[in-house]
């Protein structure tokens, strides 16, 4: 005895492959890195690299302070990666990249960097250079956060 006519029992195993490969990739889609920026004295919208963002704004004496956590928590302490690209001429382009230790048990990190070594001083009044940051842990990326940075 058939449950299901013999022409339907393609697409039906089709289809109950594809939900059971979604169902596996679904809980992997989640980003186990959260990753901030603290210190900005405002935050506005502009338009840098050819997109309206988001930006927070740091003076150029100021210093900048990126934490977040890593979740599942790892047994061990972890390297973080923190990687910056600097948007000149409608593209994003590697600027520089700052390392931290993550704790062991908990999952967080912190790490700090100094604004003025990502701007240089400027002659021209209000000039403002646009940044992309992103935390790497092992192979996992944190979502992009915007800031810039002001003379």
């Amino acid at each position: 005895m058939r449950l299901v006519p013999k022409r339907l029992a393609l697409p039906v195993i089709a289809a109950l492959a594809v939900a059971i490969a979604f169902a596996a990739v679904a809980p992997a889609a989640t980003t186990p890195v959260t990753f901030k920026l603290k210190g900005e004295y405002a935050k506005r919208e502009r338009n840098a690299c050819g997109k309206r963002k988001h930006f927070r704004l740091y003076h150029r004496r100021s210093m900048i302070e990126w934490e977040g956590f890593v979740t599942p928590h790892p047994a061990g302490h972890f390297r973080v990666i923190l990687e910056v690209k600097r948007c000149a001429g409608g593209h994003r382009l590697r600027f520089h990249s700052y390392q931290a230790l993550g704790k062991k048990l908990t999952g967080k990190y912190k790490g700090f960097l100094r604004a003025d070594g990502l701007a240089p001083r400027s002659h021209r009044r209000n000039a403002i250079i646009y940044y992309v940051a992103r935390v790497k842990v092992n192979r996992q990326l944190s979502r992009k956060v915007f800031f810039a940075v002001t003379n």
